[in-house]
């Protein structure tokens, strides 16, 4: 049983590091675009859309709602 929980949060980690790794290409996008609203606003929607395959409803939820933001 010790084994399994080990490699359930070993595994749980490295999903971590990786879903840290989609956010950060996905700011580095943001970062280069930083002067073109409408570049920033297609940037927020990949965020979102990030977040939603990653399972992280927060963050999905919260690009939703800033692209709402921004067409208004």
């Amino acid at each position: 049983a010790g084994h399994a929980a080990q490699a359930d949060r070993l595994a749980q980690e490295a999903g971590e590091l990786a879903d840290g790794k989609m956010y950060g290409l996905v700011d580095g996008l943001a970062g280069g675009l930083a002067d073109d609203p409408a570049a920033g606003a297609r940037v927020a929607s990949v965020r979102a859309a990030v977040a939603f395959e990653l399972g992280d409803r927060n963050e999905a939820a919260h690009g939703l709602l800033a692209r709402v933001g921004d067409a208004a």
